[in-house]
């Protein structure tokens, strides 16, 4: 009878030995238990969802769409994450651009505008003849799956008609109520959109600054300076974010013309942006690449002769000059030469105005604790790299800086 009993209970140990093996397999092909496995909720869009990698395996559960503008994070993947920002494009260097960023392989585009120069006068509020020649063409695969992030520039609405910003909107789908990444939608706007989204560990602010289209631009109190304020908010309470970029395409600082000629966006000055969160700027309308450390506070920021005073809450913030998609050396038009002395508060670790470095793009590598950032000219040549990292306190910095004033 002992017998019997040692060999049903062999019996029995077997059985349990199996099922763990079954879970065990079970789990290494996608269950959520298995640790191995990012579970990932897409709230991108209620009617089909976007798969996020992940080494190890990635599992998708699509639960629609009920967000604020101000946004909460859809993944925890801190996996390598490469994007691309480039802006002011010409229509015969979108090919070179293409070209240079294939074989990085970027998950998303990141573009301040000036998307085409196409004559006005061909264009209509309907026209996307030169988005569909440009970038719908070159970066097809990136605007199929919804992963072109433009901020509005001014020969984006620049029509034969005047000032209408509706072709721009509906060829990148801008429209207020649309579901973007990261759990959140396009805000009611006028005029111009500006919108947020977060794509890993990054959260991303795109304004429109400009008062051409109404809306009031983005002076204090406007809609669109109250938006950025409750948006960063929310932004700075949501831990799985680790780092705040903002886009314009008009720029509050550069060693360029318009800003030295007295037309930087000041505007952007009456908000603490990086007392408020953001870490780095992105912006185009000047023609070249560019990259600074933002202000000490306790120091006047001055360019091209004229006295921005001292910007209380923008000390330790980065920036990039990015309108380097343009195709003639010259179009960098007049750099700050002969007003170099008169410029202070900020750092210049990068200027390139001359072909082939001022055409080119950044190639961004974001991963758990940093943001590696390295710009090629469209020769495919290294040109100027830096990296951001998280630590104690304030966003740090380290790069190679590259020689700046010709």
């Amino acid at each position: 009878m002992s017998g019997v009993w040692i060999a049903v209970g062999g019996l029995a140990i077997l059985l349990i030995v199996g099922i763990v093996v079954g879970v065990i397999l079970y789990n290494k092909s996608g269950s959520t238990t298995d640790t191995d496995v990012t579970t990932t909720t897409n709230t991108e869009n209620s009617s089909g969802g976007t798969v996020v990698s992940n080494t190890g395996g990635t599992v998708v559960s699509n639960t629609g769409n009920s967000s604020s503008s101000a946004g909460t994070v859809v993944s925890t993947d801190t996996s390598s994450l490469t994007f691309m920002v480039v802006s002011d494009i010409d229509q015969d260097v979108y090919e070179s651009l293409a070209t240079l960023s294939a074989p990085w392989g970027p998950a998303y585009l990141v573009t301040a505008g000036d998307l085409d120069y196409t004559d006005p006068d061909t264009k209509g509020p309907a026209g996307h003849a030169g988005f569909k020649a440009g970038i719908g063409k070159h970066f097809a695969g990136l605007l199929a799956a919804k992963r072109i992030f433009p901020a509005i520039g001014n020969h984006d609405y620049d029509m034969a008609s005047g000032d209408d910003a509706a072709a721009f909107i509906e060829y990148f789908n801008l429209k207020p109520g649309t579901a973007l990444p990261g759990n959140v939608i396009v805000p009611s706007y006028e005029g111009a959109p500006y919108y947020t989204f977060i794509m890993g560990n990054i959260q991303w602010f795109v304004l429109a600054t400009t008062s051409d289209l109404g809306g009031g631009g983005f002076s204090k109190g406007s809609s669109q300076y109250t938006w950025l304020s409750i948006a960063l908010t929310a932004s700075m309470a949501n831990t799985a974010v680790k780092f705040r970029f903002l886009v314009n395409h008009w720029s509050p600082f550069s060693t360029f013309r318009y800003c030295c000629a007295g037309s930087c966006e000041a505007d952007l000055f009456v908000f603490p942006l990086a007392e408020k969160g953001i870490d780095a700027i992105f912006t185009g309308h000047d023609h070249g690449m560019g990259r600074y450390s933002y202000p000490d506070e306790s120091v006047e920021y001055q360019v091209g002769g004229k006295s921005y005073g001292k910007l209380a809450g923008w000390g330790g913030m980065m920036a990039f000059m990015t309108g380097s998609g343009k195709n003639d050396g010259d179009r960098a038009e007049d750099s700050c030469e002969g007003s170099v002395t008169a410029a202070s508060g900020f750092t210049v670790h990068a200027h390139h105005d001359v072909l082939p470095n001022s055409q080119g793009a950044l190639k961004c590598t974001a991963g758990a604790a940093s943001v590696k950032f390295e710009y090629y000219n469209t020769k495919g040549t290294l040109v100027d790299t830096c990296t951001l990292t998280r630590g104690r306190g304030r966003v740090g910095t380290r790069g190679r800086e590259s020689g700046f004033w010709r």
